[in-house]
């Protein structure tokens, strides 16, 4: 299974949940928020700015407030984030969905990938520096990426490898990273 994202926490839920009929062989997990993404913990904001900006029109900052907070929305669906959908609320650092899946074992015959993601890009690596304060993809900072004893109960038990690569979370890749390759073909 190779998952992007959420994808990769639903994986580790299937898994989790099916261990002992699943045929599954290789989890490869690609920019996966194991731990949340903090990013998501704001995604009420631009709410709170339509509420607000609904709040009167008498003068001229509800305007400014609303139209903020409209933008935002409109920018995060073109990326492809639901801001306050139910996916987006379960990817917060600890939401109840990962309090519940960061506590469960994982199988201990599959071989884990994390392809941790960071990227050299300015504007990525400005939100990453605001958000998280350490590395990672403009989405998820690298410590939520990674597995580690703090999401897999069994973690020291696991067949566990990492790899990196340039590349921001909301971009679609035009050819298919080296990283991937050689983790979908490595034995």
């Amino acid at each position: 299974m190779v998952c992007h994202s959420m994808g990769g926490l639903v994986a580790r839920k299937y898994l989790a949940d099916f261990k002992d009929s699943c045929k599954v062989e290789k989890l490869i997990l690609l920019s996966t928020p194991n731990l949340g993404s903090l990013g998501l913990s704001f995604n009420w904001i631009p709410l709170l700015l339509i509420v607000l900006g609904f709040s009167g029109f008498k003068y001229i900052w509800p305007l400014l407030l609303l139209f903020l907070g409209l933008v935002l929305e409109v920018i995060s669906f073109l990326r492809g984030v639901l801001l306050l959908s139910p996916a987006a609320w379960a990817m917060r650092p600890g939401s109840e969905f990962l309090r519940r899946l960061n506590s469960e074992q994982m199988p201990e015959d599959i071989k884990y990938i994390s392809i941790l993601s960071t990227t050299a890009r300015l504007p990525h690596r400005l939100v990453n520096f605001l958000l998280f304060r350490e590395e990672g993809d403009g989405a998820v900072p690298l410590s939520s990426q990674k597995l580690s004893n703090r999401c897999v109960p069994n973690f020291s038990n696991l067949d566990y490898s990492e790899l990196h690569t340039d590349l921001p979370h909301f971009v679609i890749p035009k050819r298919i990273e080296p990283e991937v390759t050689r983790a979908i073909m490595k034995d």
